[in-house]
Order: structure tokens, then sequence, then C-alpha cells
């Protein structure tokens, strides 16, 4: 409760020098409210995972305040790749059904999302359940499961740095674009799978081993962008699931990637 001449002047500062703020710290902030919401859970999520040694997100995510030199020496290996704000907003869509809804959760209690499930988004209900630990159980499971299974001709790793000091992609995979596509088919996954099963590695290298004959490797294909994304969701999605227009005429995966690479 300011005096109203205080008031007036912290309105006209922020209005006057605004500046726009790094998703990566916004994110960060929610960490510092007590009040419970999806956003804080993912971001306790994408920290533990980051920060966890045998995480295939170990040091991989780049958070709010990575160029401080207490960050520079945590991530000796060089730069992390994936953009925090952009995991932790991927991550939120298999929660709340829109960014409208995001905002309206982080003033409404667990038991909201109890009362209004949907099966379309898979993490919904471990968030409603206060089950926090299964959704980092699948994420890790399914991406030790790409880091695993999806490999070059000589049997290396597509997902992992280890040969690379300065961090900079030489695949789809190792992109943030590459990990939105494969966060997708993750979801489409978790649809046909059995709970009990979501959580294991072995469950999720039975079904990549169908895409090691995609040459991820083929950055003409597969460009860092919001076009090479889909092109590298489609591969996966037919490779797993192909297509049978017989009894799903209505099934239109190969038509849209013939169109995305005629352009």
């Amino acid at each position: 409760d300011p005096i109203l001449e205080y008031q007036a002047m912290i309105f006209s500062t922020i209005n006057r020098t605004q500046t726009k703020v790094p998703p990566n710290l916004v994110y960060s902030l929610f960490g510092l409210t007590k009040n419970d919401s999806p956003q804080k859970t993912v971001l306790n999520i994408v920290n533990t995972l980051n920060g966890r040694e045998n995480s295939p997100f170990h040091k991989r995510i780049k958070l709010a305040g990575s160029g401080t030199t207490e960050a520079k020496e945590f991530f000796k290996t060089g730069n992390p790749v994936l953009s925090q704000a952009t995991i932790i907003g991927e991550i939120l869509k298999l929660i709340c059904k829109n960014k409208a809804e995001q905002e309206l959760a982080r003033h409404r209690k667990r038991n909201y999302f109890k009362q209004n499930p949907d099966r379309n988004l898979p993490f919904r209900k471990y968030y409603a359940n206060d089950d926090d630990s299964r959704i980092i159980q699948i994420l890790f499971a399914y991406y030790t499961a790409v880091n695993k299974t999806l490999t070059d001709s000589f049997g290396h790793s597509l997902w992992a740095f280890e040969e690379q000091d300065n961090r900079k992609p030489n695949n789809i995979i190792q992109t943030t674009v590459g990990f939105i596509a494969l966060l997708q088919i993750l979801k489409e996954i978790l649809s046909k799978t059995a709970e009990e099963q979501n959580n294991k590695i072995e469950t999720y290298s039975n079904i990549l081993v169908r895409v090691n004959n995609l040459d991820f490797q083929d950055n003409r294909r597969y460009p860092f962008s919001t076009k090479g994304k889909r092109i590298l969701y489609l591969d996966l999605s037919l490779n797993i699931w192909p297509s049978d227009r017989i009894k799903n005429p209505d099934d239109k995966r190969e038509n849209e990637l013939d169109e995305l690479l005629k352009k």
C-alpha cells in the first residue's frame, strides 16, 4: 500500500522505460512464488532433468542467467543448445489446453484439472494428481531412448555431443525444433501405450528403432527450421505408424509431407 505519489512514479517508470523480458527469465521467476502452478511445476521438472548427471538433458538446457561466471563454470563442456523457455512452453502444452488456460491455471488449484480432464493432454492427469515425478520419469525414459536408439551409421548417438566441444548442432535431433518434433511423437506414443509401461526406456526404444532407417544428418531434408520440424515429425510418424489409406482414407500425412518437400 504505497502512497499515491509513489504508485504514480512506479507506473510512469515502467511504462516510459519498459523493456521486453527474456522468456527464460519470465519462466524462472515462477520458481520464486510460493503459489503452485503448472509453470512452476514444469520449471522444476526442467531444472531437475538439466541437473541430473545421468539425464539426457544434463547441462543441455539454457537457463536464465547462463551467461554468468557461475553458469559458465557449470557448462564447462560448452554452451547449452536447448532453450529453457521453449522446453517449458512445449511441456505446458501437454498439461494445459492453450495459453489462456495456462494463465488462468496460475490462480487455480490442481483440483481444477481433476474436474476438467483431457485425454489429448497426457501430462494433465499427472499434474492434477500431484504426480510430477511421473512426468520426469516419462521424459527421462523417452529421451534416454532417443539418445540410445537414434544413431548414425557408426553407432554414434545423434542426440549426444560427446565429440563436439562447441555444442553446435550438426543434425536436427540435437536442435530445439528436433526436441519439439520428438515431443509431438511422444504425445502420440503415450496415447497408444499402457500406463504401466510409459516410464520404461525399453518401451520407447522398441518403437524408435523403426525410424533408424532415416538419415537425420541430411540437413537439406531436415533444415533447422519450422519446416524441418514438421518434416521430421511426419517422417517419424509415418515410419512408426505407416499410412493405410484403405482403413483410414482421412490420413493426410503423406500428402502433407509431399507438399513440404516440394517447397
